[in-house]
């Protein structure tokens, strides 16, 4: 006996639950795939591949680093590299340097508290905790000039 596997002419469905696996008679069915990894679906039909990373710069000492947003007045964007008692900043894709060298805050939070960090982002400061320390306040007062207190 041979196998057949028809065309899949659309994913428009995204993926579909265990549910409906043998149903052929929905709709659904027809438009939707058991799994869309590295896809993603879109209306027309199609599925589109996902767009890739590359590869910009080692974090500090090639340590453990956790990466956060901070988008300050809706214009200008940062990302945060929390690093064991170090943050690093981030900005259109490089490393944030002054004029030469790397722009760095020495912090209060370890490798341990680095999952634990929260934030909220407001003009040109951004508040930190973490549930261990105090709450912190990372200011920018120049594009490369930040402090924390």
């Amino acid at each position: 006996m041979v196998r057949v596997a028809p065309a899949q002419r659309s994913t428009s469905a995204g993926e579909i639950s265990e549910l409906l696996h043998g149903r052929p008679d929905f709709a659904r069915y027809q438009q939707g795939v058991d799994r869309c990894r590295g896809f993603l679906p879109i209306a027309e039909g199609a599925a589109l591949r996902l767009p890739g990373t590359r590869f910009v710069g080692r974090s500090y000492n090639d340590q453990f680093a956790r990466l956060t947003p901070a988008v300050l007045f809706d214009t200008d964007s940062y990302i945060l590299e929390w690093t064991d008692r170090l943050l690093r900043f981030w900005r259109q894709g490089s490393l944030l340097r002054d004029p030469v060298d790397p722009v760095g805050v020495v912090t209060v939070y370890t490798a341990e508290d680095l999952e634990s960090i929260q934030w909220l982002t407001s003009a040109d400061r951004v508040y930190l905790c973490d549930g261990r320390n105090h709450p912190q306040r990372l200011t920018r007062s120049a594009l490369s000039v930040w402090s924390i207190e």
